[in-house]
């Protein structure tokens, strides 16, 4: 990746962290570490502590939101000075935060949100979006050169910009998906195209994991707002629907 960066160490290894591992350098010195046991671990990395894999060049948080306030107790007395902390958290403004509150000097800094996963992105990053809302020191600058080399497209926002965003892109789509797939929709011999766009929001609910849905409504301060706005909408549009049903009465 650079001379800068020689060892990568991932926090979490779920779903997203096992995908990171593929997609970094061969000869990447690679640590992962998880509160459990993992027993197909990658030839190209190693289980570690949390104390060793601070120190590694840069430091990928792959962890779900609800565990981010006990990690940043740890990190703010064992993160060195020198490793490149990245934040790759699908909501911004509460991450943001934390770093502000528990390392608010620390100089090697990256927070992101990548617009891919394990699916979407199995075969190559190129073309795919990753949002860039904080960008500090030497490393974070190493790291983005690698993701343009990998044809990732860069966007900059604020955690704001994103969050008020990602609450219609993601949290919105989510939720709608979601309430698809707890109606368990039916296996019908014919479809139409537009329910058969129903159904892969279904294929969408049921390909990411809870602690991800719980991130992207609880975490984002605006999702709320949005799912209400969904919710009096639909109710509206109901009760527009109850005014008009007696003409169809036979």
């Amino acid at each position: 990746m650079s001379r800068k960066i020689k060892s990568i160490g991932i926090l979490g290894f779920g779903n997203f962290g096992r995908f990171i591992v593929g997609k970094l350098p061969a000869d990447m010195e690679i640590g992962v570490c998880d509160t459990a046991s993992i027993d197909d671990l990658p030839e190209n990395a190693s289980q570690v502590s949390f104390e060793k894999i601070v120190a590694y060049d840069a430091l990928i948080l792959a962890i779900p939101l609800s565990a981010y306030s006990g990690v940043f107790e740890k990190l703010r007395n064992l993160l060195p000075a020198d490793t490149l902390l990245i934040d790759i958290c699908s909501v911004k403004v509460v991450p943001t935060r934390m770093i502000e509150k528990h390392l608010p000097d620390h100089k090697h800094l990256l927070v992101t949100h990548p617009l891919f996963g394990p699916r979407s992105a199995r075969g190559s990053l190129k073309g795919y979006q990753l949002i860039i809302t904080k960008k500090q020191g030497e490393k974070a600058e190493a790291a983005v050169r690698f993701f343009k080399e990998e044809g990732l497209q860069l966007v900059m926002a604020t955690p704001e910009e994103h969050d008020k965003s990602m609450a219609l892109i993601h949290a919105l789509t989510f939720f709608v998906g979601r309430g698809l797939a707890d109606m368990n929709l039916e296996q019908i011999p014919y479809e139409t195209p537009s329910y058969k766009m129903l159904k892969d929001l279904v294929y969408l609910d049921q390909s990411h994991s809870d602690d991800l849905f719980t991130t992207i409504e609880l975490g984002n301060p605006y999702a709320a707002d949005a799912r209400k706005r969904f919710m009096k909408t639909f109710a509206e549009l109901e009760a527009s629907l109850e005014e008009k049903k007696g003409f169809y009465d036979v």
